[in-house]
Order: structure tokens, then sequence, then C-alpha cells
């Protein structure tokens, strides 16, 4: 029965089952010939939409579950290698900035006795120490977990004072030929 044609009829208001409920005809019903009176109208799927419910939230947590089997472990691959990468990083940016440091005393040297320059040098995440002699630059690097030294060499004679932790970052170092024709390194205060 669609609802075009429920004109003249009410619900009775009783239910049987829930979610059903009896229509009557508004008028006396005349003989036998009345089919609609006493019809029962239930929703078709009420019984199965309860059983629905719990299969499906049964199916979305192994569904969830089987995602999940696979995304953790791509996640810590993707996380191990980007840690990886940032180490292989940091080594490569202490090699330029100890090579950096080398090539600019080279030319101070050159330069003679009363030349002076500052540098700007990026020091990356893990550098412990720096230091400055016999025509070698050291920068100490902690990188995963180890320790090691980036050395760059120069043929200048210079000395200097580069010692202790320093934080990530741009570092303004000085440089100066002293008299005696050796370039004195230090950080910038």
């Amino acid at each position: 029965m669609d609802v075009k044609n429920m004109r003249g009829k009410r619900c009775s208001g009783t239910a049987r089952f829930r979610g059903q409920a009896t229509i009557e005809s508004a008028a006396p019903t005349a003989g036998r010939g009345n089919h609609l009176a006493n019809r029962t109208i239930a929703p078709l799927f009420a019984r199965q939409k309860e059983g629905l419910t719990g299969q499906a939230t049964t199916e979305m947590l192994v569904l969830v579950g089987f995602a999940l089997v696979f995304i953790i472990p791509l996640a810590f691959l993707f996380l191990s290698a980007s840690n990886n990468e940032l180490g292989k990083t940091s080594v490569m940016q202490a090699k330029a900035t100890a090579r950096s440091i080398a090539d600019n005393a080279g030319e101070i040297y050159l330069q003679g006795p009363g030349a002076k320059k500052y540098i700007v040098v990026n020091y990356p995440q893990g550098v412990t120490n720096a230091s400055i002699g016999n025509g070698v630059v050291v920068l100490s690097l902690d990188s995963d977990g180890y320790r090691q030294d980036i050395v760059a060499t120069t043929f200048a004679n210079i000395t200097g004072d580069l010692s202790g932790k320093r934080m990530a970052g741009l570092q303004t170092i000085k440089l100066v030929n002293t008299d005696d024709n050796v370039v004195n390194i230090t950080y910038q205060q």
C-alpha cells in the first residue's frame, strides 16, 4: 500500500511488534471485500538491520586491522630511511664546513700579515668540537650514535680555538693573518 491510498485510513496505535502498526479503515467495513482492513505494515528489514550493524562493525574492525598490519611496518621503514639520510646529510654538511674554513685560511695566508676575513659557516646537528692546528681543521661530529672526525687540510700555517660544543646553525668565524704569518681562527664574539 502506498501513501496515496492511505486517505481515509488511520493508525490504531497498537503495535504487535516493534516497528509495526495496524491500519484500520476510517469507514466501517462492509462485508468481506475489504482486504485492506487490519493489515499489518512492517518494515521489510527491521530485524535484519540489527544483525547487520554488528556484522558491519566486525567487518570494519577487520579491515582496519589489515590496514594497520601493512601501514605500521611501512611507516617504520620510511622513518628509519629518513634518519639514515639525515645522518649522511650532517656528515656532508660538516665536510663542506671544514673545507670552507680550510680554504679561507689558505686565502688569508696568501694575502700576508694583517689580512682579516669573517666567514659564516653552517654547523650541522651534532658537532661536539672543532680543533685547528698544523694545517688541519677537524670537526668532531656525533652522527648515528657514533663519533666521526671530519678533516680538511690546508697549506697555510694555522692556529686557533674553535673548541667547545656549538649549536647547529650559522656560525661566524674570524680569520686573521698575524704578524708572524700565522692564520689565527676563532669564533666571532
